[in-house]
């Protein structure tokens, strides 16, 4: 079984200090590290905009969620579907990654039980797309979408 899940999550990025940042990360439930001084929160509540200070950690927070879109692949053949999509090889969870998935610039999040794959907002219907079709015969089922087939919000 395979499920193509649209996660509704915020997405914040966080800029400054690496040490700063290692701090956050540690205490984030999901969270990408983009580069030594980037970092992405995802599904947590947004941050205010501006500038944190305050002990170790300052640095640069802005809300990034209308630039992303968060899917999950989900399922028993969830690592059959991601092998479909892309040639990035997945390790044992906790991992995180960054490549090509369906042709798509993603960050890849493997989790017990779920993949999560965060691309660009724009690029959402043509990930949302080939996953269905390079994987049907798998019979994915959709969950949570809110998408129509042109990739516009409904």
């Amino acid at each position: 079984m395979l499920e193509l899940a649209a996660r509704a999550n915020t997405v914040t990025g966080f800029f400054g200090r690496a040490e700063a940042l290692d701090q956050l990360a540690a205490a984030a439930e999901l969270c990408v590290r983009v580069a030594p001084d980037e970092l992405l929160l995802i599904g947590e509540a947004p941050a205010q905009n501006g500038v944190l200070s305050g002990n170790a950690l300052s640095g640069l927070v802005v809300d990034l969620t209308s630039g992303y879109a968060c899917w999950a692949l989900l399922g028993d053949d969830r690592f059959e579907a991601f092998r479909r999509l892309s040639v990035v090889v997945l390790l044992d969870p906790p991992f995180t990654a960054q490549g090509l998935v369906a042709q798509v610039p993603a960050k890849i999040l493997v989790r017990d039980g779920e993949i999560v794959l965060l691309v660009s907002s724009v690029l959402s219907h043509h990930l949302r797309r080939r996953v269905l079709t390079a994987c049907a015969d798998l019979d994915p089922k959709e969950r949570d979408v809110g998408y129509i087939e042109e990739g516009l919000a409904v």
